[in-house]
C-alpha cells in the first residue's frame, strides 16, 4: 500500500505545539505509523519556516534519516506533470503542490494537507480530484 504524500503545513504543524493545527497533525501522524512520502520542494518550504529553530531542523532531519519522511525527486522525471500544473494554475500555482500533484499521479497516494483551499483546486491532467485529508477547518496555505 503507498505511503500518503505530506504537504508543508501539515508539518509545521506536527512541530509547532502552538500551532491551530496541531492536534489533527499529530492525529494525523499516529493514523500512520509508516510515514510519509514528499518531494525535495516540501522540504525546502519547510525549512525555510522553521530556519529559527535549531530544534525543528533536527526533527526534520531525524524524520528523514529514519525514512518515517521519504524524500522522492520530482524533476526532471515529472517535468510534464509540473511544467503542466504550473502553467494550468498561473499565477497561484505553488511549487510544492505541483510536485505534489505529480506525484500523486505517478503513486496514486492521498495528499495530507492543512490548504483545503488548494487541495479543492488542483486536479490531474485528466482533471481528476485529488484525494486529499485535510483539517475542517482549514483554509490556509504554508
Amino acid at each position: 500500500m503507498p505511503r500518503p504524500l505530506i504537504d508543508t503545513g501539515v508539518l509545521l504543524a506536527l512541530l509547532d505545539a502552538r500551532d491551530e493545527h496541531h492536534p489533527w497533525a499529530k492525529q494525523m501522524a499516529a493514523t500512520h505509523p509508516q510515514g510519509f512520502d514528499t518531494c525535495e520542494a516540501v522540504i525546502t518550504e519547510l525549512i525555510y519556516h522553521i530556519r529559527a529553530s535549531e530544534r525543528a531542523k533536527h526533527a526534520v532531519l531525524a524524520m528523514i534519516e529514519s525514512q518515517w519522511l521519504r524524500i522522492h525527486p520530482v524533476l526532471p522525471k515529472n517535468r510534464v506533470a509540473v511544467s503542466h500544473c504550473l502553467e494550468k494554475y498561473h499565477p497561484r500555482a505553488d511549487y510544492a503542490y505541483a510536485c505534489l500533484v505529480s506525484m500523486y499521479e505517478q503513486f496514486g497516494s492521498s495528499v495530507i494537507t492543512t490548504d483545503k483551499v488548494d487541495s479543492t483546486l488542483y486536479r490531474t491532467r485528466l482533471g481528476n480530484l485529488i484525494q486529499t485529508e485535510f483539517p475542517s477547518s482549514s483554509l490556509r496555505r504554508a
